[in-house]
């Protein structure tokens, strides 16, 4: 169905899903819990539901946790949607490496007498509200308002966190960001054809204040029925003295992207790898799907390179110099039309990794 003939009509009835599952969140694995109130949207929309409230709660192996609440109406109206989301972690294993694209990264440093070399603990409160509205076609703009409460505290022993800061930092964060969205997707949830372009500025109170703006680009072409290119290029780059909370998420509409490492970024790197001011990033995967079975399940393989670099002291620039490159395979399995699980097996200039997600890296 498209955007200009969605319904407004009461739609089918409300369901509620409870299911555990785990997660990964700051080097640590987490054992969740969701409950889930939801309705569905109708088979032909292009989003799997009209809309739902999450609660999710979990605890990880090393005391890391997280508490979050989230709200999405993406058929609010025919011309906009909404979500809310309020949020606290623990994160009890977050990778810091440093500032800056040349930050080394040596694992035959983390011994018994400094494991925690590349680690510390941040805990983070945020909340933020964004509403999105259709203005002609298939352009939107999108508003979003925010704040985030961060403490980053070294670990025992030496760390890149206590050379760089000495001691505990905290840091909060008042925000708002205005972008324009254009989509052309035939669906959000399983993407065939179709872009998602989108560039905006976001005004910060972190730090002394700051000033961000950032495009990301996206597009979906079907090679054959059951083979689909996919490719992303994205660039942001803040002015002013942004707080360090700042630096390590990009607010792009929906869902925000990792600076610079991690599942929705660089596969080949762990999250957080790279931290700047700047960062310029591309992504481009070839998906096959094998026995599928239309709406119901499908499997698929994916091959990706991600390449990308970020700026702290440096100018930022587009020459392409620099860029951390890795590439691998990924394994892809679809239930129904919104359950999507990914594993990824990736090679950078550093190590393989492994990483895991729900739904495509982008």
């Amino acid at each position: 169905k498209s955007v200009e003939t969605l319904s407004v009509e009461a739609g089918p009835p409300w369901r509620t899903s409870y299911f555990p599952y785990i997660t990964g969140t700051g080097g640590d694995i987490l054992a969740a819990a969701r409950v889930r109130r939801w309705q569905p949207a109708e088979v032909d929309d292009r989003v799997t539901y009209r809309g739902a409230l999450s609660l999710d709660v979990g605890y990880g192996l090393h005391g890391s946790w997280l508490a979050s609440a989230r709200f999405d109406a993406p058929l609010l109206t025919p011309r906009m949607r909404a979500s809310v989301l309020l949020q606290a972690t623990r994160e009890n294993r977050f990778g810091f490496y440093g500032l800056g694209n040349n930050t080394e990264y040596d694992k035959t440093l983390v011994d018994s007498t400094q494991p925690n070399l590349f680690r510390l603990e941040r805990i983070r409160y945020m909340a933020y509200a964004e509403g999105t509205r259709r203005i002609i076609g298939r352009l939107g703009v999108a508003v979003r308002v925010g704040g985030d409460l961060a403490r980053f505290e070294p670990l025992e022993g030496p760390s890149a966190f206590r050379t760089a800061y000495q001691t505990k930092l905290k840091e909060n964060d008042a925000n708002v960001r205005l972008a324009l969205v254009y989509d052309t997707r035939n669906n959000e949830y399983n993407t065939r054809n179709g872009l998602l372009l989108e560039g905006g500025v976001q005004l910060g109170s972190g730090g002394d204040g700051y000033t961000r703006y950032y495009t990301v680009l996206r597009g979906y072409v079907p090679i054959r029925p059951s083979t689909v290119f996919a490719a992303r290029f994205g660039a942001s780059n803040i002015h002013g003295d942004p707080s360090l909370n700042a630096r390590f998420d990009l607010p792009t509409w929906d869902i925000p992207i990792s600076v610079y490492g991690g599942y929705r970024s660089n596969r080949g790197y762990p999250l957080g790898r790279f931290v700047g001011k700047g960062v310029v990033f591309g992504s481009a995967e070839l998906r096959q799907d094998f026995l599928p079975f239309g709406e119901v399940a499908a499997s698929s393989l994916v091959l990706f390179v991600d390449a990308g670099r970020v700026f702290e002291a440096e100018n930022f620039t587009f020459n392409g110099k620099a860029l951390h490159v890795s590439g691998g395979i990924g394994a892809v399995a679809r239930l129904l039309r919104s359950t999507i699980f990914t594993l990824n097996l990736a090679r950078s200039s550093e190590e393989w990794k492994i990483s895991a997600g729900s739904g495509w890296a982008f």
